[in-house]
């Protein structure tokens, strides 16, 4: 199964950490990371992320 989160964090760093941290929190242990990449401008406006959320995209 492949989902895609929306991530609000200052660099991939953070974003991989806290997508890590909440995944974690929710008991899931076996899983890829297989991409972290930045919104464009026009993206970010459409998922409208407040500061440290994450949304499910798909």
């Amino acid at each position: 199964m492949r989902l895609c989160y929306g991530v609000s964090a200052g660099s991939e760093i953070e974003a991989r950490c806290e997508l890590e941290r909440r995944l974690l929190n929710q008991e899931l242990y076996s899983y890829s990371i297989l991409e972290i990449r930045h919104a464009t401008s026009d993206e970010a406006a459409v998922l409208n992320l407040a500061a440290g959320s994450i949304k499910l995209l798909n």
